[in-house]
């Protein structure tokens, strides 16, 4: 597990092992597979995400968020996060360690299949659309932050980088506070991107058991 740590770091061991071994069961370890998980699931389907949404919001809403009534944000986003959001918490209740990590990885994946959709980068071309990419980026970036929070159990270094990126101070959430659409305070603002998790390169080297 040292060799593991220094490879790849703690949010990448933490991460794997919660995510693709069964909690309590024995697991079939892999190189090539803890890197691919580690890079698909921290750096491309979240870490892309939340990058790629604060610089569209930060460079089409003078580097703020985009709306400042959040009551009135009504996304399909809004839903699906309540849905992972329960399947999260019933998982973590049953120490189903497994299920609640897919449940964020889902979520993720929604939010970037959203933006997909929306294609807020076509929709922005047209003034009368902005209105519409407003509310289509506070969506992404709430899912973001909501996100981090679902994180913060499994991988708590990542969580904070990505609220930091948010601007908000993880000392200030809860999951029975915090866990609820619409609390991404426009006021804050956002920092400028950077990556929040690191890609993990494959070594020939550290594939030895």
């Amino acid at each position: 597990p040292i060799e593991l740590l220094e490879y790849g770091g703690i949010d990448a061991m933490r991460w794997y092992l919660l995510r693709d071994i069964e909690f309590g069961e024995d697991g079939d370890f892999k190189m090539r597979r803890f890197i691919d998980i580690v890079n698909s699931d921290l750096s491309n389907t979240i870490g892309n995400l939340l990058n790629r949404t604060i610089t569209m919001s930060k460079k089409w809403f003078n580097d703020s968020i985009p709306i400042e009534n959040t009551s009135i944000n009504i996304s399909p986003l809004k839903e699906f996060s309540e849905i992972k959001i329960n399947e999260y918490m019933k998982s973590f209740n049953d120490s189903n360690f497994k299920n609640a990590a897919n449940a964020i990885i889902d979520l993720a994946n929604n939010a970037n299949l959203f933006l997909n959709d929306r294609e807020p980068w076509r929709l922005i071309k047209n003034q009368s659309s902005k209105g519409i990419v407003a509310s289509d980026i506070y969506s992404v970036l709430e899912s973001c932050r909501i996100i981090g929070i679902l994180l913060n159990p499994f991988v708590p270094n990542l969580s904070i980088r990505i609220l930091d990126q948010l601007k908000i101070d993880p000392s200030s959430i809860s999951f029975k506070n915090s866990l609820h659409w619409g609390l991404l305070n426009p006021r804050n603002g956002l920092k400028d991107p950077c990556p929040v998790m690191d890609k993990i390169e494959f070594k020939e080297k550290a594939t030895s058991e």
